[in-house]
């Protein structure tokens, strides 16, 4: 995925100067970027759309917006890469060219409709922008929030949504570990399964997919096999 830092790009009218303002490691595998514009121009996007980043004016790779789009700033969550890659192009104050947005996996707005976010890894990006922002805006459904990853090391952000679980009552909030190191209270298997255990009728639920290509395709297979309907499901398959 990062290989591409290493070619040059050409500069397009439609792009977005920003810079990293913050570098927050979550774990040993990941890492969240906090991005702010340098000038008054903002790339505008909706919620689960991603973008196409350009770091120290390198090959630009498609990356999914973890923020809510009313914000100013920009967030991304980025898997663990050669650490010469990291110091080189992920530093405070570099600078960022981005290109965008892209993407039809953006939240909808439907009534009465359920709505279930599922990610694998840092698939996480797209769902949190949409879980925020159809919080923020009032959302009243339920949403149900299932995050799939290896073992607890692997697992970020927990703290946070739980924090949300307790803010907003009609949040719930699922991490699923593949293969746990120890005892542990939190659901196991895969992720598609645990989904597929809580809900047993999807006719009536949208649906957002980001992780992983071999979840994604799982998880339509099995949403779709349990009534879900295509025209409910999304998912911009960038390989998160």
């Amino acid at each position: 995925m990062y290989r591409s830092l290493q070619k040059k790009i050409k500069i397009v009218k439609n792009s977005f100067n920003y810079y990293i303002s913050e570098i927050k490691r979550t774990n040993r595998f990941q890492c969240i970027l906090t991005l702010t514009p340098k000038s008054e121009k903002k790339l505008r996007f909706k919620a689960g759309q991603y973008a196409k980043f350009s770091f120290e004016g390198k090959a630009a790779i498609p990356l999914s917006i973890a923020s809510d789009p009313s914000i100013q700033n920009i967030e991304l969550h980025i898997n663990r890469i050669k650490r010469s890659l990291q110091n080189k192009y992920f530093k405070k104050h570099n600078k960022v060219l981005i290109f965008g947005p892209y993407g039809s996996s953006y939240l909808r707005k439907r009534r009465n409709k359920t709505i279930i976010g599922i990610a694998g890894g840092t698939g996480l990006a797209p769902i949190k922008s949409i879980t925020e922002t159809y919080l923020n805006q009032g959302g009243k459904n339920q949403i149900h929030l299932y995050h799939g990853v290896k073992n607890e090391k692997n697992l970020y952000l927990e703290k946070y949504f739980r924090s949300l679980t307790k803010k907003y009552k009609n949040l719930r909030y699922t991490p699923t570990l593949l293969n746990p190191t120890g005892k542990t209270k939190k659901r196991i298997g895969y992720v598609t399964d645990v989904v597929c255990h809580d809900f047993k009728d999807f006719r009536e639920i949208i649906c957002y997919l980001a992780g992983p290509k071999l979840m994604v395709e799982s998880a339509f297979q099995l949403l779709t096999k349990y009534g879900a309907k295509r025209k409910n499901i999304f998912s911009d398959q960038i390989n998160e």
